[in-house]
Parts: C-alpha cells; sequence; structure tokens
C-alpha cells in the first residue's frame, strides 16, 4: 500500500468506528462556517464540541473531511458529514483551489468549540507505526448570519488556523476581515469525535 493512500485510509477507518457525528443545528441564531487548507493534498478532520472543555453533548461530533472522505467502509458516515464543495452557498467559495472544503452550519448564540486533526505522516518502523500529526484546537464566537472561513496551513514547525469573517464588498469582491475572537481552548480537545 502505497503511504499517500494509507492516510486517507486511517482517516476513513477513524470515521468507520465508534464514532459521533455532528448534527446540524434546527434551533436558534445559526451562522455558517467553511473549513479549507492551504494546499489541496490536505486531508483534515474537523470535529465540533459543546463546551471548551471538550465535551461532545448532543450536538457535537466529526464534523467532515477536508479533502473529503473517499471510503465509509462500514457504511455510517452521514451524508451531511461526508459533503464537500459549497454545500452551503457561502461566499468566496474557490472551485479552482482543489481543496475541497467543508461548510456547516452552526450555534451563533455560543462559542463555536472545534479542533482539526491532520496525519501528516505514518512510517512502519520495526513493530509499530510511527506517525506525525498535527492538531489544534480553538473556539471563536460567530454572530448570527455570518459566514467564517476557518483556513488550516503547515509550517516548518507545525501547523497553524486562521479565521476570517466573510463579506461582500458593494463591487461584489469577497472580503475576509480576521476574526478577533479566535483563540486555543483551555483544555486541548483530541481532534476526534470518538465516544469515551
Amino acid at each position: 500500500m502505497r503511504w499517500s493512500h494509507f492516510i486517507p485510509l486511517v482517516a476513513a477507518l477513524a470515521l468507520a468506528g465508534c464514532e459521533t457525528y455532528y448534527k446540524k443545528p434546527d434551533t436558534g441564531e445559526m451562522a455558517k462556517v467553511r473549513f479549507t487548507g492551504s494546499s489541496p493534498r490536505e486531508t483534515i478532520m474537523v470535529t465540533q464540541y459543546e463546551s471548551p472543555k471538550c465535551e461532545l453533548g448532543s450536538s457535537g461530533g466529526i464534523m467532515g473531511v477536508v479533502g473529503g472522505i473517499a471510503r465509509d467502509p462500514l457504511g455510517n458516515v452521514p451524508a451531511h458529514v461526508k459533503a464537500v464543495g459549497n454545500t452551503e452557498g457561502m461566499v468566496g467559495y474557490d472551485e479552482t483551489s482543489g481543496s475541497r472544503p467543508i461548510e456547516r452550519v452552526i450555534r451563533a448564540d455560543r462559542d463555536f468549540v472545534f479542533s482539526t486533526f491532520r496525519l501528516l505522516d505514518a512510517r512502519m518502523d520495526a513493530s509499530f507505526i510511527r506517525t506525525k500529526t498535527c492538531s489544534l484546537s480553538l473556539q471563536f464566537t460567530p454572530r448570527a448570519g455570518a459566514q467564517y472561513e476557518v483556513v488550516y496551513s503547515e509550517t516548518g514547525s507545525g501547523c497553524r488556523a486562521v479565521a476570517y469573517r466573510l463579506s461582500l464588498a458593494q463591487d461584489g469582491a469577497v472580503q475576509r476581515i480576521p476574526e478577533p475572537s479566535l483563540r486555543s481552548t483551555p483544555v486541548k480537545c483530541s481532534g476526534t469525535g470518538a465516544v469515551k
């Protein structure tokens, strides 16, 4: 098996196991968020939590995978979690980027708490697999009716994410305004929606 196929397979197997999935809110004030990567080859799992203490609650869980879910061996992943692209009609979607972003509806009357997880490398070494991962655990306070974009990127020393509030200028151009409420959570969330 080639390593390039191994990493998405690991993400798919994690999604197919005992996982909890994000539930689209149906009450309260809403906002929209798009998660995207800075490179089309990035496969990034995004998980939502109900609190900064990493509690999944009734609506938290895996929101999806930037880059898409290529395999669902057990058929357990809901369609709204598999969905990639401009699924919520957000402004500023770039079909040419190749990153296969995910767009989701979120509650706007509370902090939006999420984690990202990316398996950067996995190598067989003697009798075990060594992995290199990068995970982030962040939160921000979305405004009702607003649209946001979280851009994941990798640096020489790790990974980072930046959040922007999206809006349209009078000339129709998309404005990306850095979201000042973005911050790390007090407790680092695990990066998956595994049932504990």
